[in-house]
């Protein structure tokens, strides 16, 4: 069978598209990879970010315990205090 000059351009199209396609894909399997190593490095970051802010939450949420603590104790030796003072002065 004899092949004209015609089914030989296409024959040669066809290949050029099959190559095209091929390394469009293989492109769009790299960006993949890409971005999915991307996204799990920003989720590993945002992690330890996270953590991070609870644990400052935690130490603030400590700290106005304290301080709550504190006014009390103080308050009540204020109102001793004064009472002691009010005592001895009468």
């Amino acid at each position: 069978m004899e092949t004209t000059q015609g089914s030989t351009a296409d024959h040669d199209l066809l290949i050029e598209v099959n190559t095209n396609v091929k390394n469009l894909a293989n492109t769009l399997n790299a960006y993949t990879d890409s971005n999915n190593r991307l996204t799990q490095d920003h989720e590993l970051r945002i992690r330890g970010l996270e953590t991070e802010i609870q644990q400052m939450k935690g130490a603030q949420k400590s700290q106005k315990n304290q301080m709550a603590v504190l006014g009390t104790i103080f308050g009540l030796v204020s109102v001793v205090i004064t009472i002691v003072l009010f005592v001895r002065g009468g």
